[in-house]
C-alpha cells in the first residue's frame, strides 16, 4: 500500500491539544505516515504494544536515515539513556533500577507526603491559585531530586527551575531566547552536578549520586559524561510526565464529581482511578522508535532505519482494547494501558510516578475538601509534543 502522505503529523500545536480526536480518524489505517516528521504514526493498541515489546526497533537516532526528526534528535542524544540501545542501555539501566525497586518507594513515600503537605500549606486558599506552579510541577521536581540526592530546599526549588528551562526543548518554534535559556539552564545544572559528584567523592551518602559515582570510581561502570547526563535525564523525564499525571488526576477527578465522591467514600478506589487518569487522560501520548531490519505494519512495508511512532494516547482509547474508551471510569476492570510503556524499556520510574499521584491526588482533596476548578478561567493545556498536560489549572478552595 501507498500512505497518503497529507494524513497526521503529531508534532503539531492541534496533536498536542487532542491526540485522541486527532488519531481517532486514522485508527482503522492501523499505520499513517507523517509528511511532516517522515516517518509512520502506528495507532493501535496490540500493534503497539506487539511494538513495544518487540527486538526489532531502535532508540539510537545513529541508526536512523537522514531527515530533520533524526538531525534533531542526534542533537538531543549525547550520551542519555533514553537514546541508547542494548548493551549500553542495560548497562546504564541496571545501575540506577535499585533505586527505583519497590522497596526504595516504600521508603521514599514518607518523604513524598511531606513535600505536598509543605507545598499545600503554602497556597492561600482565599483567592483562586494556579495547582500547576504551585503544587504539580514542585511536587515532581522535589521527589526526582530527593531520590537522586538533592535534599535542600533551596537546591530543590533550583531544580523547579532549571527543569522548566530544559522542558522548553519539547515545545514548539523556539525562540533564540528559549534556546539561549536551555544551554545556559543545561550548562548550571552539569556544573552542579560535577560539584556534586565531588562532594559524594569525598563524603559518600545513602543516595543515587553516591551509587553512580561508587560504579564510576570503583568498577568504571560508566563515564564521566554518562554520570552527568544520567542525573539530568532522571531529573526531567522524572519531572514531565509526573506533574502531568498529577495535574490531569486533579483536573478528571473534578470534572467527574461522582467518580471523586466515590474515591472519598472509599479511599481504596484511588490506585484504581490513578490507572484510568493514566488511560483516559496519558500524561505521555507518542513514543518513538527506529526499525531494525526492514518489517511490515499492517500493509505497508517500512524500510530499515525508518522511524516511526507509536501513539500511546491512540492505543489507551482503542476500542478494541477498551470498553468504551471515551468514558472514565475508575471501577474500570483488565486496564491495560500502555501509558508507561511495555518491554524492556517499560519505565523505569513507573512505581514512584503512582506513589507520587497517589499521595499527591488523596493530599490535595484532603487538605482542600471544597477544590473547584476556577469557573473564569478554564485550565490551559500546554503545547509540549508528546506530552498532554496542563500549563495552568487555576482552582479555588
Amino acid at each position: 500500500m501507498t500512505p497518503d502522505r497529507t494524513q497526521l503529523t503529531w508534532a503539531s500545536a492541534e496533536f498536542a491539544a487532542d491526540p485522541v480526536a486527532m488519531a481517532e480518524p486514522h485508527r482503522p489505517d492501523q499505520v499513517v505516515f507523517d509528511p511532516e516528521q517522515e516517518g509512520w504514526i502506528v495507532l493501535r493498541h496490540d500493534d503497539i504494544d506487539t511494538v513495544l515489546r518487540s527486538d526489532d526497533y531502535r532508540k539510537d537516532p545513529r541508526t536512523a536515515s537522514a531527515c530533520p526528526y533524526t538531525t534533531k534528535q542526534r542533537a538531543m542524544a549525547g550520551s542519555s539513556l533514553i537514546f541508547m540501545d542494548d548493551p549500553d542501555r542495560k548497562r546504564l539501566r541496571r545501575l540506577i533500577t535499585r533505586s527505583f525497586a519497590h522497596r526504595n518507594i516504600i521508603r521514599m513515600r514518607p518523604r513524598i507526603q511531606e513535600i505536598a503537605t509543605q507545598l499545600l500549606s503554602r497556597i492561600d486558599p482565599s483567592g483562586p491559585f494556579d495547582l500547576v506552579s504551585a503544587y504539580s510541577v514542585p511536587l515532581s521536581v522535589r521527589v526526582i531530586a530527593s531520590l537522586i540526592g538533592v535534599e535542600t530546599t533551596a537546591d530543590q526549588e533550583r531544580f523547579v527551575a532549571w527543569s522548566e528551562d530544559l522542558e522548553l526543548e519539547y515545545g514548539h518554534d523556539l525562540a533564540p531566547a528559549d534556546l539561549l535559556r536551555i544551554r545556559a539552564s543545561r550548562a548550571e545544572l552539569a556544573f552542579y552536578f560535577l560539584d556534586a559528584i565531588e562532594q559524594r567523592r569525598a563524603e559518600p551518602r545513602d543516595d543515587l549520586i553516591s551509587t553512580l559515582v561508587a560504579a564510576h570510581d570503583r568498577d568504571g561502570a560508566l563515564t564521566e559524561e554518562e554520570l552527568v547526563s544520567t542525573l539530568v535525564t532522571l531529573l526531567v523525564a522524572g519531572n514531565v510526565s509526573t506533574a502531568d499525571l498529577v495535574s490531569n488526576a486533579a483536573v478528571a477527578l473534578l470534572r467527574h464529581p461522582e467518580q471523586l465522591a466515590m474515591v472519598r467514600a472509599d479511599p481504596g478506589l484511588l490506585p484504581a482511578a490513578i490507572e484510568e487518569v493514566l488511560r483516559w487522560d496519558s500524561p505521555l501520548t507518542i513514543v518513538d522508535r527506529i526499525t531494525a531490519r526492514p518489517l511490515t505494519l499492517g500493509d505497508v512495508r517500512i524500510p530499515a532505519g525508518s522511524w516511526i511512532w507509536p501513539a500511546i494516547a491512540s492505543a489507551n482509547h482503542d476500542p478494541a482494547a477498551h470498553r468504551d474508551p471515551g468514558e472514565f471510569d475508575i471501577g474500570r476492570t483488565g486496564n491495560h494501558h500502555l501509558s508507561f510503556g511495555a518491554g524492556a524499556r517499560l519505565c523505569l520510574g513507573a512505581e514512584l510516578a503512582r506513589a507520587e499521584a497517589e499521595i499527591a491526588i488523596a493530599t490535595l482533596f484532603g487538605r482542600f475538601p471544597d477544590l473547584q476548578l476556577d469557573p473564569d478561567i478554564p485550565p490551559d493545556r500546554h503545547s509540549k509534543p508528546s506530552f498532554h498536560g496542563f500549563s495552568r489549572i487555576s482552582c479555588t478552595a
